[in-house]
């Protein structure tokens, strides 16, 4: 009788841990699609996301720089790196702000380094128009290269 238990025991804790271990699946996978890949191809088709968001927002987009740097310490373990992008934009302010609006809630892990906006005043004729420019320096978790 105590044999019946102890398997029936046993059984329970298997599929708790079974479904936890499924959970924990999910829980991965869901981090892992906030991490740009691995791979020249996936920094091309995010840098493409970048200058699709430029054009839905209606302003003319210039990318300054692409760093990759490690996340802290060099151990040769590591995992995951940062994308550095340095990103210069031109636009109304609406258009500015709507680009940065986009970028903030691209599906990946975005952090916002530094932020510079200045407005001008640029003649049409006899129209003067409020042109503003922003610097912007973003950093995307990057997965290493296994």
């Amino acid at each position: 009788m105590a044999n019946i238990t102890a398997q029936s025991s046993r059984k329970n804790e298997i599929q708790t841990l079974a479904t936890k271990l499924l959970d924990l699946n999910d829980k991965i996978e869901k981090t892992d699609s906030f991490i740009l890949l691995p791979g020249q191809e996936e920094l091309v088709k995010f840098i493409e996301k970048i200058e699709v968001i430029g054009k839905t927002a209606g302003v003319s987009l210039t990318i300054d720089s692409i760093e990759v740097e490690p996340i802290g310490s060099d151990a040769p373990t590591k995992t995951y790196e940062e994308l550095n992008l340095g990103l210069n934009i031109v636009g109304s302010f609406k258009q500015v702000f709507h680009f940065f609006s986009l970028m903030e809630n691209l599906p990946y892990h975005v952090r916002i380094e530094q932020v510079g906006l200045t407005q001008n005043m640029e003649r049409e004729g006899k129209v003067e128009k409020s042109i503003w420019r922003g610097d912007f320096i973003f950093k995307v978790s990057k997965l290493v290269s296994s």
